[in-house]
This record gives C-alpha cells, structure tokens and sequence, in this order.
C-alpha cells in the first residue's frame, strides 16, 4: 500500500493559511495565471502539503512588503523552479561524484589485488620453503634413528663382553681360592 500525500478541501486549506475562502481563490488565480496547476476531486480544488508550502512562502513574501501578490507568487515559483534546477545540478553532480568514486574504488580495488596477489606469491614461496625443511628435517631424523639403533647395538654388544668377561672371571677366582 503506498502512502498518499495529505490532501485539503479549500475551506480548510484557507483556515490553514489564515485568509478567507475568496482571498484564496484570488491566490489560486494568480498562481494558475503563472502556470501552476492544482488537483481537483469531483469539481473542487484539493491542495496539497506542497500546495501549503508554496503558498506559505507567498504570504510570508508579500507580509515583508513591497510587492503585489502577482509579483510575490513569480518570485516565488523562480525561486522554486531555481532550487530544481539546483536539486537536478546537485542530483547531476552527485551522479558524477558517484562514478568517480566508483572509479577510485575500482583503482583501490586494483591496487589492492596487486598487493595481495604478491603477497600471495610470497605465501608461496615461504610454503616451498616450509616443504624443503621438512624433507630435510625427515631426512635428519632418518640419520639419528639410525645412529640410535647403532648406539643401541654396540651397548648390547659391550654388556655381553662385560657379562662373558665377568664369568671368565669368576670361574677363575673359583680356581685360585
């Protein structure tokens, strides 16, 4: 469901402003005179916030003197017509901010890919090299087993020659007592 704007029949909207039903219409004229258009719901004018906005800044205009109510509604609808052009200059402007900074982005984004990408040739590297330590490390411990199964052998074979040394002897004592 969308929401629709607020609408005001003419009674209420002259309250609103603070004028008479026929001073509006007056107003209405003059703003139909310079182009300006207003809705209508079964042959009686609607109006608008918008409507109200507008007609509250040629109020406030023609309360600060000076001016007709002809000249205050213009001054009012250049001044309008002058912020949408400068709402579509800026709406224009941030479109152009916004592919610059799409451009920027994608240039970071680049450049970002750049360093992660030789970083990731550097993880490479440090893996390869990880890989080559590790066969040698291997290799190391290939060498100190067997070197321990060779340590561990030659100790079996000193206690044997200690043990028959030991009962050579013995069996000597034996004798010379």
């Amino acid at each position: 469901m969308v929401p629709t704007e607020k609408t005001y029949e003419a009674s209420i909207f002259a309250e609103k402003l603070g004028v008479s039903s026929s001073t509006l219409r007056n107003y209405k004229s003059q703003f139909a005179k310079a182009g300006v258009t207003f809705r209508n719901h079964k042959g009686k004018t609607i109006y608008t916030e918008n409507d109200l906005l507008l007609f509250n800044k040629m109020l406030n205009l023609h309360k600060q003197g000076g001016k007709t109510i002809k000249d205050c509604v213009l001054t009012v609808l250049s001044v309008q017509d002058s912020q949408d052009s400068t709402q579509d200059n800026q709406d224009n402007q941030d479109s152009q901010d916004s592919t610059q900074d799409n451009q920027d982005n994608i240039k970071d984004n680049q450049d970002s890919f750049q360093k992660y990408a030789i970083t990731f040739k550097q993880y490479e590297d440090i893996i390869k090299r990880l890989e080559i330590q590790e066969q040698e490390l291997q290799k190391y411990k290939a060498q100190i087993e067997r070197r321990d199964r060779q340590v561990t052998e030659l100790m079996r074979q000193m206690q044997e020659l200690r043990k028959q040394t030991c009962r050579k002897r013995a069996w000597l004592m034996f004798w010379k007592n």
